[in-house]
């Protein structure tokens, strides 16, 4: 009997802007995050897929990280899905998809600063 891998369901997109001086960009970085599985054998990689204003999925990546660094484009919402896969080569299900991710509008100006604050000399 072959054991599944379970994935977690939990996916997190994070933008992760570089700083510096403005300039008008199209492209953000974003980074993909996610939980090992609970159950099933170990997991050497995983399969990372990306779908594109709901479309098809497509493999973008196959890392032994739990993270995976993205380069997305504004104007288009993205979601991402992940399957583990074991020394062996079985692949287990895919975990639930993430919720759909947006960058921001990149060319209308600089994003909000952080929130400032004082302290003493």
């Amino acid at each position: 009997m072959k054991k599944n891998l379970a994935t977690s369901s939990l996916l997190i997109l994070l933008l992760a802007l570089a700083g510096g001086q403005a300039m008008a960009q199209t492209e953000a970085n974003a980074v993909a995050n996610w939980g090992p599985p609970t159950y099933g054998t170990p997991v050497d990689h995983y399969i990372l897929e990306l779908s594109t204003d709901e479309g098809d999925w497509v493999q973008v990546a196959s890392t032994s990280s739990t993270q995976q660094d993205l380069t997305l484009a504004e104007g288009h919402t993205y979601r991402i899905r992940v399957a583990g896969v074991d020394a062996a080569g079985h692949q287990g299900p895919y975990g639930l998809p993430s919720p759909s991710y947006a960058p921001e509008d990149l060319t209308s100006g600089p994003g909000k600063p952080g929130t400032p604050y004082l302290t003493g000399k």
